[in-house]
């Protein structure tokens, strides 16, 4: 029997994309949300009718990276809306993986962010110290691991998500981070004497 010829026929019921977003030419987080947008509906005229799940990776040097690192929900938030409005889709996870651009790290914060780098790279090239950490997530990884199918504690995933918590450090440290401020106290007053005119008796 001789092959006469061949013809592609796709099998699958679900396509799988993966979208880097690069951070560093975004004016803002409405031009990310802009090119995920543009990038997502290539991908769904591309599977034909299929549903399309996809992990978003916001990657690269921005001066969005404190909000970004801060506050992250409201942009995943709004990348899950988007997929939403585009039909069968569904961001499987919105990751971050952002830092303050050069020009921000200056004196005093320069060094900070560079101890907190090489302190990190130390902990990924050393994988018993990184689990010397281990201990103090057990009572957490206890609570969460049902929920999440693995524990956080692991040396493995530790080493994994060392990026984002370079990322998410990296932002709580940057100078522009809104801290928020203690609410002003103000004396307690004591209630105003009601007189007897204000409420009379029924007659």
């Amino acid at each position: 029997m001789k092959i006469r010829s061949v013809a592609h026929r796709d099998l699958d019921v679900l396509r799988w994309a993966e979208i880097s977003l690069a951070a560093a030419a975004a004016a803002d987080t409405d031009d990310l949300l802009g090119t995920l947008r543009l990038r997502l509906q290539q991908i769904v005229f591309e599977a034909g009718g299929r549903p399309v799940l996809a992990r978003v990776l916001v990657d690269g040097a921005t001066h969005l990276h404190a909000r970004l690192a801060a506050h992250p929900e409201p942009f995943a938030a709004q990348a899950r809306a988007i997929a939403a409005d585009l039909g069968d889709v569904w961001i499987e996870q919105v990751r971050f993986r952002t830092r303050p651009p050069a020009e921000t790290e200056h004196g005093e914060l320069l060094a900070l962010h560079q101890a907190l780098r090489d302190e990190l790279e130390a902990l990924a090239a050393d994988p018993q110290r990184l689990a010397e950490y281990g201990p103090a997530l057990a009572p957490l990884g206890s609570l969460v691991a049902p929920y999440l199918g693995l524990r956080p504690d692991d040396p493995e995933h530790l080493a994994a998500r060392l990026s984002e918590v370079e990322a998410l450090l990296l932002g709580l440290l940057a100078p522009d981070h809104p801290h928020p401020r203690p609410a002003a106290h103000l004396p307690a007053q004591d209630p105003a004497p009601v007189r007897a005119s204000e409420h009379p008796e029924p007659r």
